[in-house]
């Protein structure tokens, strides 16, 4: 049982469908550093638990709380509200993950002395402001990164590719992206990943295509950046993991999957740490952005655009350890 288990901290989080992977693949990382820092930790997926499971919880057994559900498909369910209303008596710190959306603000606004935001992101104008009206550690200095794993991949030509369309990829990106690829440069290596909540449909239809191409498949990979950092370029949705391949240093193109993401991409687009290949629901947009992308690498890349790669050189997130473990808030 749950609440019978005496615990430092806890880590509410959401995983599966509609809600994909990258909520709980940071809470796993959040885990190991919290564990380094002698804080124990107990991740708890709310998404797979009933209410009347997590009536069971006894929240005052933990003396320290991290959030991260931010989601909007989440946002509309009933187990979100009633959680929301379960949270509004807590009393010690809750460190809440993303970026500054109505349904957060209303966790923060009650005890705002104990209630932390975590928004390691690039954000607009407007979300920015928000930001100063809560404890709030703003900006990707702040980004919970695992391991990174640098790319020193000297060759000015495009010869291995990365490809990671998340834990997810409802619309099997995986295989419409590297079917195109294969079509303009039939000489590229594509090293893709699998991801845990991938459609088996979707991974037969995938490996189809390592019969006549060099196409390296990996399942449920924990650390992406040990696989790019052989690759000379990375190609990756607009989730986590652009952060993770911006840090590691590759050439990096991100894209996203329809206009919502996008419209929640287009801070990171204007940072210049990678090319935008912007909105791929339709398909023919699709093929001419990558079409560019391939046969202009070498422009894009080294000699058109300069883009900022110094995403660890300033990280921060153990200032965020530091407060956890205090029992002070930030001035």
């Amino acid at each position: 049982m749950l609440n019978k288990i005496k615990k430092k901290s806890a880590s509410f989080t959401i995983s599966g469908e509609p809600y994909g992977y990258g909520h709980l693949k940071r809470m796993i990382v959040l885990n190991s550093k919290l564990k380094k820092n002698k804080i124990h930790n107990h991740i708890i997926d709310i998404s797979k638990l009933t209410i009347n499971k997590i009536k069971k919880i006894d929240l005052e057994i933990y003396n320290l709380l991290f959030i991260d559900f931010s989601n909007n498909f989440f946002f509309k369910t009933k187990k979100f509200n009633f959680f929301l209303k379960y949270l509004s008596n807590y009393r010690e710190k809750i460190f809440i993950f993303d970026s500054v959306e109505k349904d957060i603000i209303q966790i923060l606004a009650k005890n705002k002395k104990n209630r932390f935001l975590i928004c390691p992101y690039f954000l607009p104008k407007s979300k920015k402001l928000k930001t100063k009206k809560f404890n709030c550690f703003y900006g990707p200095n702040y980004f919970l990164f695992d391991k990174i794993y640098l790319n020193k991949r000297k060759s000015h030509k495009l010869k291995k590719i990365f490809l990671s369309c998340g834990g997810l990829d409802e619309y099997n990106y995986t295989y419409k992206i590297a079917k195109i690829i294969f079509s303009i440069n039939t000489q590229v290596e594509i090293h893709a990943t699998i991801g845990p909540m991938f459609k088996q449909i979707n991974i037969n239809l995938i490996k189809l295509l390592k019969k006549n191409n060099r196409f390296y498949l990996y399942n449920s990979v924990k650390n992406p950046s040990k696989i790019s950092q052989k690759c000379d370029l990375a190609i990756v949705s607009s989730g986590l993991t652009k952060y993770e391949m911006a840090a590691s240093k590759v050439n990096l193109a991100v894209f996203s999957e329809n206009s919502i993401h996008a419209k929640y991409n287009s801070s990171f687009a204007k940072s210049k740490l990678a090319y935008n290949l912007s909105n791929f629901d339709n398909n023919s947009f699709m093929k001419y952005k990558l079409d560019h992308l391939v046969n202009n690498y070498y422009d894009i890349f080294y000699k058109n655009y300069k883009f900022k790669k110094n995403l660890l050189k300033n990280n921060k997130f153990n200032v965020i350890l530091n407060n956890a473990k205090s029992n002070n808030h930030p001035k």
